[in-house]
């Protein structure tokens, strides 16, 4: 009696056991019926193994990229930063320091994404407020504009993988019901 591994193990090795599985019934006459649908959901899994992995890079390469919006976007914020302290006399009790950043950078930079778009759209809204530097206030905006499209597209992605193992755990259970099947001849 040869067991399915758990669609916990690798893809790869349901599919060497369904390979396994499909020359066992086929050898024996009263499980020849069974050889086609063992045949059909082990390709489903080598299918679906496919696009989970597929999945796993997107995600991977979303979360490379959402990084690197949150590195530019960081960058803008320390420039700004530089310039202000600059600008206040390297006081930072002044103005226009004080006025961008009356908590300092780092709440801006290490904030958890999602309160970082927002501080961001805030500094970009301070710095359209004092009538000067509206490049940084424009490079602000689309430093935003691109770190939420990024947490967006990585969200997305997660969410396509969590969809891919899904399928990949059905695909597993369809092998699994078939390898019953196969015993209870």
């Amino acid at each position: 009696e040869m067991r399915v591994p758990p669609i916990s193990s690798a893809p790869e090795v349901l599919v060497r056991f369904g390979v396994a599985h499909i020359a066992a019934l086929d050898s024996d006459p009263e499980t020849k019926g069974l050889v086609d649908p063992m045949r059909q959901a082990t390709e489903k899994v080598r299918d679906v193994a496919r696009k989970r992995e597929a999945a796993r890079e997107a995600a991977t390469m979303k979360l490379a990229l959402r990084e690197r919006a949150d590195f530019e976007a960081d960058r803008l914020v320390r420039l700004l930063d530089a310039e202000a302290y600059l600008v206040a006399g390297r006081d930072r009790s002044k103005s226009p320091y004080r006025d961008l950043f009356p908590d300092g950078v780092t709440p801006v930079v290490s904030a958890p994404l999602d309160q970082e778009i927002e501080k961001l759209q805030i500094l970009e809204s301070r710095v359209r407020n004092q009538g000067k530097g509206a490049q940084h206030a424009d490079g602000l905006g689309t430093a935003r504009t691109n770190l939420e499209a990024g947490v967006k597209a990585y969200v997305d992605a997660v969410r396509a993988e969590a969809e891919a193992r899904a399928d990949l755990d059905e695909a597993g259970e369809v092998g699994e019901r078939l390898d019953h099947a196969a015993i209870a001849q």
